[in-house]
């Protein structure tokens, strides 16, 4: 990567966290809530080296949710006849200070694990922070900056993270778009598909290079609630050339929706497609859910920003699973 686009990334990654770490001021945690969620459901695939149809996953979460910190934590475990597999799951925290003259600041932590099948599976820990300008609770930008570490992720050490985002909130509907680019040294082939040799940064042997790589994803998307129904959609791109983005993960598109049938009680569907996570190894891939979820969700906190840390490049969705295998 040339040293005049190392330092335009850089510069305003400093600036981001410096500005957040000092509006990070201590305040007051008040009107703190535990709350928790359960969701059950059964998984459909049938492409080979997969669950198999009669498979049940249970996705347990809990929160601790107050004005400044929050905390979650979530697992998912899948039961095959009397075989039980620890799938995904992830630990959050996040330190937020009240908007004071339009301006909030956020940093977020994350140690996660994902799990698709026997090969593709890692973890991974990261951090984030974040600078929030807020219109009157009804619109804002925010930009944002952090870096990952995935483990047993041969090809990959440390991915940098930069990014900006726009939310705004129409009558029921929260519309939010986001661009986020991700740079990362990788050992990849020194030659592509053609057999020509291709630009390295470093030599390992005869086949493989470290190279620079970079992709940038913008992705829009949808919340809608009414009464006992709620409604979630996205929709991405993902710019990039060729030795870093594969055909299948150019676009993707997904939806969900939930019917409370009471307080508590809910029934989940949704489906789509993902695209592969080349910082972790993972394919991309189409997947569905159907289940029951029981939930304890509090309203949301008074003068909180709705829009919650971006889960994309962390893990995947909760109680999903791969229908077809993709390519990196």
């Amino acid at each position: 990567m040339p040293s005049s686009y190392r330092m335009f990334e850089l510069k305003p990654s400093t600036a981001v966290l410096a500005l957040g770490l000092v509006l990070l001021i201590p305040q007051h945690e008040a009107s703190a809530q535990i709350v928790s969620r359960l969701e059950a459901g059964g998984l459909m695939s049938s492409t080979p080296g997969f669950l198999p149809a009669s498979a049940i996953s249970l996705t347990p979460d809990v929160r601790y949710d107050g004005q400044v910190l929050k905390v979650s934590a979530r697992g998912s475990a899948w039961i095959n006849g009397q075989s039980w597999q620890l799938a995904d799951g992830q630990v959050s925290a996040s330190v937020t200070t009240p908007t004071q003259h339009h301006l909030s600041a956020q940093l977020i932590a994350n140690a996660s694990r994902a799990y698709y099948d026997e090969i593709n599976q890692n973890e991974q820990i990261d951090a984030e922070a974040r600078v929030h300008l807020v219109f009157s609770q009804k619109g804002g930008l925010w930009l944002e900056t952090g870096v990952a570490r995935p483990w047993r992720v041969a090809v990959v050490s440390a991915v940098d993270v930069a990014g900006a985002g726009a939310w705004t909130q129409l009558g029921g509907a929260t519309l939010t778009g986001t661009y986020t680019n991700f740079a990362f040294t990788k050992i990849a082939s020194s030659k592509d598909s053609t057999g020509a040799a291709q630009a390295c940064s470093t030599q390992t042997d005869n086949n493989s290079c470290l190279r620079q790589s970079h992709f940038s994803d913008v992705q829009g998307t949808v919340h809608w609630e009414k009464s006992f129904f709620e409604i979630n959609a996205q929709t991405g791109y993902r710019f990039g050339d060729n030795n870093d983005v594969t055909p299948d993960s150019r676009r993707w598109a997904s939806a969900s929706a939930v019917v409370w049938l009471s307080s508590d009680m809910a029934v989940v569907v949704g489906g789509g497609r993902q695209p592969a996570n080349p910082a972790r190894g993972l394919p991309a891939r189409n997947y569905a859910n159907l289940g029951v979820m029981l939930a304890a969700w509090p309203a949301m906190t008074e003068g909180a920003v709705p829009i919650e840390a971006r889960a994309s490049w962390l893990a995947r969705p909760r109680a999903t699973w791969p229908a077809a295998r993709g390519g990196g």
